[in-house]
């Protein structure tokens, strides 16, 4: 049995896919199968696809006869079709350098505690340009432990960094035990664009996680990319929407677990999102949602009436200057 099931959930990604298959097939570390997943495709992915179903590291390939809808849905049928005991989901239009198993690898093996191992990632567009990496998320923090190779204990990683944002921001740069992935109840479709935050704090409240700060992964920003799609929904709700899903259900997961600490700064965080919703959209000039916010905060919320001073700061700043607009 390999040591690693790598996973390629694909949906249209044509253009970019034999890259992505080739950069698993050349890595250096090669103890591991390949399962090919396809959502459907319309595009001419199937046809590149076909050219690998021979292949001897290629286990599966399979074709869904219908859209799922969720790339989540697709990670857990990867999932269960895996044969070895550690995962990485190889999202179909990143690509890996040669060395990223051989990396991540090597620290899952400095401790059995381990439960899931991610390194840096690089920015890439669709040419395959590269921008920089993801080390500019975590610049702000006071701590430098992102700088250099780390192994910490899972509860610690989530208070301290997890709980805040996700700064594991690319499935591909991922591998994690299959055990816990189940143990932590799989993927969840129904916490959409935070379905791979989510799954990774419930993965390492069982065990540690390891980093490799060396950028291994080339996580691409396209026009058809998740993430870019994200950022040209209109509505201003949508920084707010998502994020506030998985706050509350962290708060139902952990209202009576023993990490009553995570749970508390959880529900911290989770009540200042609900502030910041409201400076969000005076300061981009939406005064009557503002408005139906703060007046349902007022009525709901006891702790919303010690933000009232800031907030009418706020309010004062954007209409004196830049003039009352109506949205």
């Amino acid at each position: 049995m390999s040591l690693i099931s790598i996973i390629i959930p694909n949906y249209n990604h044509a253009e970019f896919l034999e890259q992505r298959i080739e950069s698993i097939l050349n890595q250096t570390f090669q103890d591991f199968e390949l399962i090919l997943l396809d959502d459907c495709s319309t595009d001419s992915s199937r046809i590149i696809l076909e050219k690998y179903k021979n292949h001897p590291k290629i286990s599966q390939l399979v074709y869904n006869t219908s859209n799922s809808g969720s790339t989540f849905i697709q990670w857990n049928k990867g999932v269960d079709l895996a044969k070895s005991e550690w995962i990485n989901i190889a999202e179909s239009d990143d690509y890996s350098d040669a060395g990223f198993l051989k990396k991540l690898t090597e620290i899952i093996h400095k401790d059995a505690g381990i439960v899931l191992a991610y390194c840096q990632s690089n920015k890439v567009d669709e040419k395959g340009n590269n921008h920089g990496d993801w080390s500019t998320q975590t610049q702000h923090l006071s701590s430098q432990k992102f700088g250099a190779d780390f192994i910490m204990d899972g509860n610690d990683f989530i208070y301290n960094f997890l709980i805040k944002e996700n700064y594991i921001p690319n499935a591909s740069a991922v591998i994690f035990r299959k055990s816990a992935y189940v143990s932590a109840g799989k993927a969840r479709a129904d916490i959409a664009k935070c379905g791979d935050w989510y799954i990774w704090i419930k993965i390492l409240f069982l065990g540690k996680v390891g980093f490799v700060a060396e950028s291994l992964n080339n996580f691409r920003f396209h026009d058809n990319s998740v993430i870019a799609k994200a950022s040209k929904i209109k509505s201003v709700y949508t920084k707010f929407y998502y994020d506030g899903i998985f706050r509350k259900q962290l708060k139902e997961d952990l209202k009576n677990s023993p990490e009553a600490e995570i749970y508390n700064k959880n529900n911290t965080l989770y009540n200042h999102l609900k502030y910041n919703e409201v400076t969000y959209f005076i300061e981009a000039g939406f005064y009557i949602p503002a408005l139906k916010k703060i007046l349902l905060l007022l009525f709901t919320n006891i702790g919303f009436w010690a933000h009232t001073p800031y907030i009418l700061k706020v309010l004062y700043k954007s209409v004196f200057s830049s003039g009352f607009t109506k949205r």
